[in-house]
């Protein structure tokens, strides 16, 4: 990613079967304990033609709107880095 680019991921948009892709998503990265890096903010949003926010996530704070909720998942300093063999988390 360059310096000023913004990078969209789009989630499913078949709107099929979301709740089960979801619970999915967290279980596939419920062991993840690798910190986040090289990104500064993310922004979840309705995927239409004026897009309404869902939620501003930084390292440090978040704001989420009405109706939606943020669960935090903290990094653990004596975890394994998950794709890394033998290896702990470093801050």
């Amino acid at each position: 990613m360059k310096n000023n680019e913004y990078v969209v991921l789009e989630g499913p948009s078949n709107g099929k079967d979301e709740k089960n892709i979801m619970s999915k998503a967290i279980r596939r990265t419920q062991k993840v304990n690798k910190p986040m890096k090289d990104v500064s903010r993310i922004i979840i949003q309705t995927d239409e033609e004026n897009p309404k926010v869902i939620a501003v996530v930084t390292n440090d704070d978040f704001e989420v709107a009405d109706g939606y909720a943020i669960r935090q998942k903290p990094v653990y300093p004596d975890k394994k880095v998950e794709g890394r063999k033998n290896e702990t988390s470093r801050n």
